[in-house]
C-alpha cells in the first residue's frame, strides 16, 4: 500500500468540493480574466473548473488536449455530453493547433465548431472567461497577462519549487497576476490508511509510494511490515 502521506500526518484534510468552492469564490471577486493550471488526465479536477467557472457565471476556455479528453470521456465512457445546447464551454485553438481534421482530433472538431471562441473575443471580455493556460503561453502569447489578474495553481504544490514553475510565478507576478493555489491530493491519508488497514486485516503491509516506509510500524502496530526495494522478490 502506498504511504505518500505519512511525513504529513497533520495535513488538514481538502476535498474536491472545497477545491471548486476556493476557485469559483475567487472568481465571483474578480473582473478579469484568469489562468487556469490543471491536468486535464486528472478528470475529477476538469470537472471542478467546470464546475467553479459555472459557479462564477464564466465560461471555461479549454485547450485541444482538454477538448480531446473530454471527448474520450463521453464517447469511450458513455459520461454526459459536455457539449450539449446548454454547455458553457469554449474552445481555443491557439495558432491553430489541434484544428486539423486529421489525427486525433479528426472526429471531435466537427461536433464544437460552434464554441470555438478567438482570442480578440476572450481578450474583450475577459472577465467572461476562465483560460486553461500553459507555461509556454506566458511567452507565445504576452497579451494575456495585462487582462488577467489571477492565475489558478492545481497542481501539487512541490512543483512551485522546480526552476521552470518558480520562473512562470515570477513572471506572472511582476505582471500584477496573483498565484492562487488551489488543490486538493488523491493519495490517502494516514488516518484513512489506518481504517483500510483495520477493515482489510492483511498478513502482511509493503510500502510504496513513499518515502516514510520506515513508518509503517508506527503507524500499523501490531502488523507485519515487509519494506523491499525496488526489484526485491516478495516471499511470502
Amino acid at each position: 500500500m502506498e504511504g505518500t502521506s505519512l511525513g504529513a500526518e497533520q495535513r488538514e484534510a481538502i476535498t474536491e468540493a472545497d477545491v471548486t468552492e476556493r476557485i469559483a469564490g475567487r472568481l465571483r471577486s474578480s473582473s478579469r480574466l484568469a489562468l487556469a493550471m490543471f491536468s486535464p488526465q486528472n478528470v475529477d479536477r476538469l470537472h471542478t473548473m467546470i464546475e467553479a467557472a459555472a459557479q462564477s457565471q464564466r465560461s471555461l476556455v479549454l485547450d485541444p488536449y482538454s477538448l480531446f479528453v473530454l471527448h474520450l470521456m463521453k464517447s469511450e465512457l458513455g459520461m454526459p455530453d459536455p457539449f450539449d445546447g446548454g454547455s458553457t464551454l469554449r474552445v481555443w485553438f491557439p495558432r491553430g493547433r489541434g484544428k486539423e481534421r486529421t489525427g486525433p482530433f479528426k472526429h471531435v472538431w466537427d461536433e464544437v465548431s460552434a464554441l470555438e471562441i478567438a482570442e480578440e473575443e476572450m481578450l474583450a471580455t475577459p472577465g467572461k472567461f476562465v483560460l486553461t493556460f500553459r507555461t509556454w503561453m506566458a511567452t507565445d502569447y504576452p497579451e494575456i497577462l495585462p487582462c488577467s489578474d489571477i492565475a489558478i495553481w492545481s497542481y501539487w504544490p512541490g512543483y512551485e519549487r522546480t526552476r521552470r514553475v518558480a520562473a512562470l510565478m515570477e513572471q506572472l507576478q511582476r505582471a500584477g497576476i496573483e498565484w492562487l493555489l488551489a488543490h486538493a491530493s488523491g493519495h490517502i491519508l494516514p488516518s484513512d490508511s489506518q481504517r483500510l488497514v483495520e477493515q482489510l486485516n492483511p498478513k502482511t503491509l509493503i510500502p510504496i509510494h513513499t518515502d516514510h516506509a520506515d513508518r509503517f510500524p508506527e503507524f500499523f502496530p501490531g502488523r507485519s511490515v515487509s519494506r523491499l526495494w525496488d526489484g526485491e522478490i516478495f516471499n511470502p
